[in-house]
């Protein structure tokens, strides 16, 4: 049985002071000691999952996930366009949007594929296949429902330039902020120029082609 001290009990002076103290001395650390325990304690944590292969990998993880969240991978989307007669396509690109033939693929002499650019804009020009196991030829234009839009800094520019090339565009107006002209390929692919402006809605251009 445990053996309980009883307040009542006398001792000697010295010795009812030695117990005063130890009791006091416990109460009054009592807190400090579990301050430093937690201090303790979170340290440790800290220590392990510092040298924790797991938690630093997890941690590194973590870190590649914001970096490519602010940075992302992408860097363009490039169109593709099959068309009925790749010379002509090139042709109406160059000649008249001012396109520059970068890469090119070429097989028995005639040019299958190819790669155009202009300014920081691209898009990528291949001819269907009339014959054979490849043949892919659709029925009627290819273009049609498809439309791409070039933003610029200016669009009106942009529409006299055409003018210039024999190009025809719709006559430039305002929407959604923006000057907006319309230009479709030979296959029947719609070119879109825009540049912002601040100039009301519907505003039409004055020029004309």
């Amino acid at each position: 049985m445990r053996r309980m001290i009883s307040r009542n009990r006398s001792y000697p002076t010295d010795q009812r002071y030695t117990l005063r103290s130890i009791y006091g001395q416990q109460c009054g650390v009592s807190g400090a000691i579990r301050k430093c325990f937690h201090q303790f304690s979170t340290l440790c944590h800290e220590t392990v999952a510092a040298t924790n292969p797991l938690t630093a990998q997890r941690n590194k993880s973590l870190t590649m996930t914001v970096e490519k969240r602010t940075e992302s991978n992408v860097q363009q989307a490039v169109p593709f366009f099959w068309v009925n007669d790749l010379e002509r396509s090139v042709r109406f690109y160059v000649e008249g949007l001012g396109f520059e033939m970068t890469k090119e693929w070429t097989e028995g002499g005639k040019l299958r594929w190819c790669w155009l650019e202009l300014g920081n804009a691209a898009l990528m020009l291949q001819e269907f296949w009339k014959a054979g196991n490849h043949a892919n030829l659709p029925e009627g234009k290819p273009g049609v429902g498809v439309s791409i839009n070039f933003i610029c800094k200016d669009a009106l520019a942009i529409y006299r330039d055409l003018a210039a090339h024999g190009v025809s565009a719709s006559r430039p107006s305002v929407g959604n902020g923006m000057w907006v002209t319309h230009v479709q390929d030979p296959d029947g692919y719609n070119l879109t120029f825009e540049s912002p402006t601040n100039v009301p809605e519907d505003t039409a251009s004055n020029e004309e082609l």
